[in-house]
């Protein structure tokens, strides 16, 4: 069976306050996503999802972290539509400081067309951020495993993400401690 890192352990609210204010968060609604940055891992309906988001969050930052193929086409769509003030390209980071962003953001979000596990989402669950994923195998697993904590979105449709993030942002929720615990048990 898979292990997390150590790194990855429940946070609660306070050492959550810490990292927003030490990544200069603490006024932002933060989505975060943690993929390899390729055609298929669906950050085109994201960046596609994001105006609709915005139009209620206009203090809303979506952190993509990972490298891959698509970086610079996504960095083009993020300026043709006009979201360069809203979306940040990390790259790639370390497990302790990846940790800080899934315990920061409001809401991981999993956009993928094909995701067999998504062990992404485990971590960002484990750290306390509920979770909006895609219609795919472990996005399905995954919610069926920790349906309060997880919302799944039709693949291959913005305006269906975008409603699933508008939803997830208005009920201002985290995920229990209880739930927390179970996955650093389970893993």
């Amino acid at each position: 069976m898979h292990r997390f890192s150590s790194t990855f352990q429940a946070v609660g609210m306070d050492r959550r306050s810490v990292f927003r204010r030490e990544l200069g968060l603490d006024r932002s609604v933060v989505l975060l996503t943690v993929k390899r940055l390729h055609p298929v891992a669906g950050h085109e309906d994201l960046l596609r999802a994001m105006p609709a988001i915005c139009a209620v969050h206009n203090n809303v930052r979506l952190l993509l972290i990972g490298e891959g193929e698509s970086r610079s086409a996504l960095e083009a769509l993020t300026k043709a539509l006009e979201l360069t003030e809203h979306v940040q390209f990390l790259g790639g980071i370390s497990n302790e400081e990846l940790c800080r962003y899934y315990a920061s953001a409001d809401l991981f979000v999993l956009p993928s067309r094909l995701e067999s596990w998504g062990t992404v989402m485990l971590e960002a669950l484990t750290c306390g951020t509920p979770v909006v994923t895609t219609k795919t195998a472990g996005g399905e697993e995954i919610s069926h495993l920790f349906p309060e904590d997880v919302r799944v979105a039709s693949s291959d449709s913005p305006d269906d993400l975008a409603t699933a993030v508008r939803i997830e942002l208005e009920a201002h929720r985290r995920v229990s401690q209880d739930v927390q615990t179970r996955l650093q048990a389970l893993f």
